[in-house]
Order: C-alpha cells, then structure tokens, then sequence
C-alpha cells in the first residue's frame, strides 16, 4: 500500500548551530514560551522551534493514520477525514469493533467478547476476564439425555430427569490447544445421571487413577471436571467423588451371632445384670484350654479385599479376676468362595494366619466393667476373597496367655466384636 502523508514538519532540517531553531533546554526556559509571541522585533528560532514541535507531533500522528488507512492523510482542509482515518488505523492495531465505534457508537459501546479459549494477544472484555477467572457464564437444564459441546463449557449443569439419563461429553480436546474446559454438575433430580466419555478419553477420579469411561452421578451429588487438553477430563471437586476415595467402615458382630466351634467349642450364654436389667449374650471362654467361637459375614460390595482389623468387647466372668491379669486373644479369617472355577463355594479353604491381641483385666468390679481391647494387626483371609464372599472370623482365647504378667483365672465373655475394613467406589443396585 502506498502510504500517502502531506502533513510536513516546519524547520525540520534547521539546527540550532545556524541560529534556526532553539535547543530544547533554551525553548523551556525563554520567558516568551509560556506567554507566546509580545510585542516586539520577532525572533527566528522561537517562532520556528514553536512551528517544528507542532507540526512535527501532527506529522507523527498523520503517519500513523497513513499507514492504517489507505486514503492516507491529505492537506484538503477537511478534518473528518483525519477522524475517519484515525478510527480505520486504530481499528487495524486493536480491531474491527473499535473502527466500527467510529460510525455506530451506541452499537459498538462494548467489544464483542473474544470466543472461549481464545488465546492471542488481542484485547479481552470484562466478560471474556470473569469467564476466564472461572465464573458461571450461564446456567443450563438437562432432564434427556444429550451431548454437550463447546457452548456449553463454563456452564452450571442442572441434571436429573423423569428417569436415568446419559450425558455424553465432547471429547477432552474441546479446548485445545489450550487446557481447563469445565463442566459443573449438581444433581437435583431421583435417578442416575451417566456421563459417558468420547472415543477413548477418561474420566480420571481420586481412586480411579487411570480414569473410567463412564461414571454415574447419583441423586443431590455434584461433579466439577476440566478437560487436560486431550485424553483425559480430571475431577477436582464434588461429592460424587468421594465414594472414590478410600475410606474406612466398621462393622458390629454382637456374640449372639456367634456360634461355638464344634470342636473346644465356647459356650453360649445370655446374663441379665441385676440392677439395670440389661441383657447380654456373651461367648464364654474357659481358662483350661483354649477355646473358639466364629461369626460369618458378607462385607459390602465396595469392600476393598484387603485385610481387617477388630477390636474385642468382653468382660471377666463372675469370680476372682485381678486387676492387671492378662487375657488372649487370638483372631483367623477364612472365606468361603474363592476366585477359581476349582475352588467356587469350597467350605474347606484354610484359615489365614492368626493374629493375637492382648487386654488386661481393668479396676475393681471388673465383672460389671465392659473391657474393649485395643485394635488387632491386620487381619488377612486364608484365600483371595471376592464381592459377596462369606467371610468367617474365628476368635479363641488362649487360656493360659499371661502376656508380661498373669493370666486371667476366671472365664472370659465375649460380648461382641469391631469390625473395621476399608471401602472404595459404591455399591452398585443388583440385577
């Protein structure tokens, strides 16, 4: 483009050397600069260093117009078409919608904002800078089952429908080349809200460490997601996540769910203490062999196969028990359905090694004083237990345990047992 500019600058080659022009200290300094031209004899470098400065500004603006406006600037003596260039120059360095405010201001009274993820270097409006700071920019409804795309990143989602739904996510690379598209979800409907992810991307969650395909939100939960740029949409807050993380339940086995080895069986017994008129079942232990009781139980679903830990209620028989005396206890676990085909349902299947807690006998009237044994060593299964084996804990006392002391000469009851494993994920509804 041929840049055209008329505007010159006065005493552009003069110097100060030949009398032309003043230096710049001088011109601050003469007494005629801040009142203008007295009367008197003119001066030559005073009227021509006044000339340059303002015809040399209005040559650097003209030029900038020139060379942002092909009409250029002329000397034809009309000035709208010095405003008609300055807006078309403007409008080539920040873009289409300031040129435009130049014809049509009450249109153009706010940029348009630049479209989601865009990542250049023109300027932003105050919508595109709350967005990126991680503000709503809307809120949407969904009760069918759809596909979301990029108009609804940054959204608040509002899910939950006459009926279980599927909401299939655009793939991770929405975004791209840039990361942190989100979706939010809150639940408000009575049944599961899917989201299915696109091709082979993952939803990567807390205990879910190479993501899943799909995953359900379940009535009142939220889910908050951003895409990583591609592959993956990584959780990072909501409570649908937390039956993703391991966490730890406990179970009560009470000894009337007990029932005695066939062999040095415990004997059971229900006692009623007089003054309160409570009723216990107990397992009674003896002091003259060692003998064992067992309950069976199915943990949850979500139970992470790992080992177990107890804690013991009993308390000394009626008799002469001494504070300090030491009573055993030791604790096995065996399961019933191990994950072969060859071993399905065998009722022979080892118990695990035993593990031994020990407790003291506590302060006077022990017999009326429930004593709670401090937690076991992890407890392990003599076989690989699967979801929905029926696992048996076999508890016997060590009838001669005299730990750093000695032992307890009365029989032991056993009230009940703790039982405390840890769970992950949720259970999910039977078919």
């Amino acid at each position: 483009m041929s840049i055209i500019n008329e505007i010159q600058v006065f005493a552009k080659n003069g110097t100060t050397a030949s009398g032309d022009v003043m230096s710049p200290a001088d011109y601050a300094a003469d007494v005629q600069t801040p009142l203008g031209h007295q009367v008197g004899i003119a001066r030559r470098a005073l009227a021509n260093t006044a000339m340059r400065q303002v015809t040399r500004f209005c040559n650097g603006v003209a030029q900038f117009i020139a060379e942002g406006y092909a009409p250029g600037v002329v000397d034809d003596g009309d000035p709208q078409k010095i405003v008609d260039g300055l807006w078309a120059a403007i409008g080539e360095v920040f873009g289409a919608d300031i040129a435009a405010h130049n014809t049509n201001p009450e249109a153009h009274r706010a940029f348009t904002t630049p479209p989601l993820f865009d990542a250049d270097e023109s300027p932003a409006t105050t919508a595109f800078v709350q967005r990126a700071l991680g503000n709503f920019r809307g809120l949407r409804g969904i009760s069918e089952s759809c596909t979301l795309t990029a108009a609804d990143i940054g959204m608040l989602l509002i899910v939950g429908g006459a009926g279980p739904i599927t909401i299939n996510l655009p793939p991770a690379t929405v975004c791209a080349p840039v990361s942190g598209a989100g979706f939010e979800f809150v639940h408000s409907g009575q049944y599961p809200v899917t989201l299915q992810c696109a091709g082979t991307d993952k939803i990567v969650l807390s205990r879910a460490a190479q993501g899943v395909s799909s995953f359900d939100i379940q009535p009142a939960e939220t889910l908050a997601i951003k895409s990583a740029g591609s592959l993956y949409w990584y959780n990072h807050g909501g409570s649908a996540q937390l039956p993703y993380v391991a966490r730890y339940e406990t179970m009560w086995i009470g000894a009337g769910a007990m029932v005695p080895c066939k062999t040095n069986g415990a004997t059971a017994g229900t006692n009623e203490y007089a003054s309160s008129l409570l009723n216990v079942d107990y397992m009674e232990f003896g002091t003259v062999a060692d003998t064992a009781a067992e309950a069976a139980f199915v943990l949850p679903q979500n139970w992470d196969k790992g080992t177990m830990r107890a804690k013991l209620h009993w308390v000394p028989a009626l008799g002469t028990a001494v504070e300090g005396q030491y009573v055993g206890w030791k604790l096995a676990a065996g399961v019933t359905g191990e994950s072969t085909i060859a071993n399905r349902n065998l009722l022979t299947l080892p118990f695990g090694g035993a593990v031994t807690v020990e407790d003291q006998v506590g302060p006077a009237t022990t017999h009326l004083r429930e004593h709670v044994s401090a937690a076991s060593a992890p407890i392990s299964c003599g076989a690989t237990p699967q979801t929905g084996d029926r696992i048996t804990l076999r508890v016997t006392r060590d009838a001669d345990y005299a730990g750093a002391g000695a032992a307890m000469p009365v029989p032991a009851w056993l009230i009940g047992l703790e039982i405390q494993y840890r769970v992950v994920g949720r259970a999910e509804a039977w078919s």
